[in-house]
């Protein structure tokens, strides 16, 4: 298997060194584990193994838990098992399930690895990297999401990482390894499962050879990537004064927008959108001025030296209009109301289920409908999905991005909730083979990462 070379080619782990390894029974991580128990005594590894019960999957996460347990023991493997509740954490925090779950895990992994002296192993392959590089394109991403998941970030090594999950099938064939398969993998509803079942194929359809290209335009794109991020390095260095940079240094230079997004990353600790990135830039057009970036901080323009500080942030006013043809804009969101008639439209069917995030049947409406912004406690129905949601709940699962989530626009009539931007209408008012009339929502958002032309996310 490729990883031996993968572990020599970037030093990831070193004769005697402790190793932990993420460990969730799944084939990728039981082919890590058994690889590193066979490196054992060549390499003279000390392998631990730590695993974390989500609770969110009941009998088939005990499984799991089982399984991991019973072949740590047969494998002679030190292993720390922790269960949490997920759900209920990612209740408390606003986080979605997956992120919180993501957020526990690592932790967990930290305490033990610091406790032990050891690195993190995960199991991370090649066939993941290419997918989280396929869903940062198609949610918006500059240079730095096209890098896919480095072989090392920090105290975390990945050997697997140049090694396909086909490959990994195979090696657990080859020595009879049996592992456990987590049911969520087979849904679509969560978008990386969709990038993995859908989209991969049909690419490897056209490229057989999908992943290993991808690979090599992965390390392109990283040494890319590294050499801007040096030369911004060195324009933040060369723009710093005393208080801040200066705009008319930022402003001269092609990596202006670079140096921006770095600058107010390095002083507030969180990374600008692409709407406060945009800001900055008319900032320095102009030579003065302030405008509001995350987290309540300004970034402000003052005798040509531009500054971060925090400042309390204004939350947006409440919008609420009438549902009707025309344009309506409120900050960074546009929204065009369109009527759409039967008899004017060829194929109408057709249309509707091409357009069917953006329309909505008009004769399901109930009484007067408005366009507002999201309200607390609002829920609604997706049509398609089978199930209701809290928008907060939604926002969070789709990762619409903090800033924009005050201005998605939201359609109501005098039952409750008939469309949302970005996630389509209510299943009450979904288009079917009796519509005859719908309303056409084209909706956009500068915020937004990956926009579609039928505003979904």
């Amino acid at each position: 298997m490729q990883a031996r070379d993968t572990m020599k080619t970037y030093h990831l782990l070193a004769p005697g060194d402790a190793v932990l390894a993420a460990f969730s029974g799944g084939a990728d991580s039981t082919a890590l584990l058994h690889l590193l128990c066979a490196l054992r005594e060549e390499w003279g590894l000390r392998v631990f193994a730590a695993h974390l019960n989500h609770g969110l999957r009941g009998e088939e996460a005990d499984r799991d838990e089982a399984f991991v347990r019973a072949r740590c023991v047969e494998w002679g493997v030190p292993c720390f098992v922790r269960r949490t509740d997920v759900r209920a954490e990612a209740a408390r925090t606003g986080e979605s399930e997956e992120l919180c779950g993501r957020r526990l895990r690592y932790a967990f992994f930290a305490e033990q690895a610091e406790a032990l002296g050891a690195k993190i192993a995960t199991a991370h392959t090649l066939s993941d990297s290419v997918e989280t590089m396929l869903l940062n394109l198609a949610r918006g991403t500059g240079l730095a999401g096209l890098r896919g998941i480095p072989p090392v970030r920090g105290n975390i090594v990945r050997p697997l990482i140049e090694t396909t999950r086909a490959e990994v099938e195979v090696y657990c064939a080859a020595h009879g390894l049996n592992y456990v398969t987590d049911s969520t993998n087979f849904s679509r509803a969560y978008g990386r499962n969709r990038i993995r079942l859908d989209v991969v194929p049909a690419l490897r359809a056209l490229n057989p050879a999908l992943e290993r290209t991808l690979a090599r335009d992965m390390r392109l794109f990283a040494r890319d990537e590294a050499v801007l991020e040096d030369l911004t390095a060195s324009l933040l260095r060369a723009a710093a004064v005393p208080g801040g940079f200066a705009a008319e240094v930022l402003r001269a230079s092609p990596l202006c927008a670079r140096a921006l997004a770095a600058a107010a990353a390095q002083t507030t600790g969180l990374r600008p959108e692409a709407v406060h990135v945009r800001a900055m830039e008319q900032l320095l057009r102009t030579g003065a001025g302030r405008t509001q970036l995350r987290g309540g901080w300004f970034a402000e323009i003052v005798r040509g030296v531009l500054s971060f500080s925090p400042g309390k942030e204004e939350p947006p006013a409440p919008f609420c209009r009438p549902l009707a043809p025309g344009v309506l804009e409120n900050g960074p969101v546009r929204l065009k109301v369109t009527p759409v008639e039967h008899a004017n439209v060829k194929k109408f069917e057709s249309f509707c289920a091409r357009y069917f995030k953006s329309v909505l049947d008009c004769d399901k409406i109930i009484g007067k409908a408005v366009i507002r912004t999201r309200r607390a406690g609002d829920f609604y129905h997706p049509a398609g999905r089978g199930v209701g949601k809290s928008l907060k709940k939604l926002f969070n699962e789709q990762a619409v991005p903090p800033s924009l989530r005050p201005y998605v626009p939201v359609a109501a009539d005098e039952t409750g909730i008939i469309w949302v931007g970005g996630f389509g209408p209510d299943a009450r008012c979904a288009p079917d083979t009796g519509t005859r009339r719908v309303l056409f929502l084209a909706y956009d958002a500068d915020t937004r990462k990956g926009a579609t032309g039928d505003g979904g996310y």
